[in-house]
C-alpha cells in the first residue's frame, strides 16, 4: 500500500473523480483501525495468547523455563502477530477492492482482486470459489 501512495503521491481517489470524499483521512484511518482491532480483539483476544502459552512452540518444550517466562513470551508473541506487518494485508486488499469497486464499478468480491491479472475470465462460476 504504501508503494501505491508513493507511486500516486497520495493523491488516488477510490470515489468518482466528481464526488467529495464523506470522511477526512484521519476519521477514515480511525474507522478501518477500530474495525480491524475490534474484530481481532473479539475472536483472538483471548486465545491467541493462551494458544502460545499452552501450545507446543518452541518456549513451552523447555520444561526448565519459569512459568512466568514462557507466559511473557506467549504474549510478546501476540503482540508481534499484531503488529504493522499483518496490517500490510488488510491494506492492499482494501486498496485493490476500493479502487475496483469504486472506480471500475465491479462487485466488492475477492474475485475482484484478480480481474488485473485474469481480465473477465472472474465472472466465470468457477472463480466463485475464491
Amino acid at each position: 500500500s504504501s508503494g501505491i501512495n508513493a507511486e500516486y503521491g497520495g493523491k488516488m481517489k477510490l470515489g468518482k473523480d466528481d464526488e467529495k470524499p464523506e470522511y477526512n483521512d484521519a476519521t477514515w484511518f480511525c474507522m478501518l483501525y477500530a474495525c480491524g482491532i475490534g474484530v481481532g480483539l473479539f475472536f483472538f483476544g483471548v486465545a491467541e495468547p493462551m494458544w502460545h502459552y499452552l501450545g507446543p512452540n518452541r518456549y513451552t518444550r523447555d520444561k526448565y523455563m519459569p512459568d512466568n517466562e514462557v507466559a511473557q513470551w506467549a504474549i510478546n508473541l501476540t503482540f508481534f502477530h499484531w503488529g504493522i506487518h499483518g496490517w500490510v494485508v488488510y491494506a492492499m486488499v482494501a486498496i485493490i477492492l476500493g479502487f475496483l469497486s469504486f472506480r471500475k464499478d465491479m462487485p466488492m468480491t475477492m474475485k475482484s482482486c484478480f480481474y488485473p491479472l485474469i481480465g473477465d475470465r472472474i465472472y466465470v462460476w468457477l472463480v466463485d470459489f475464491i
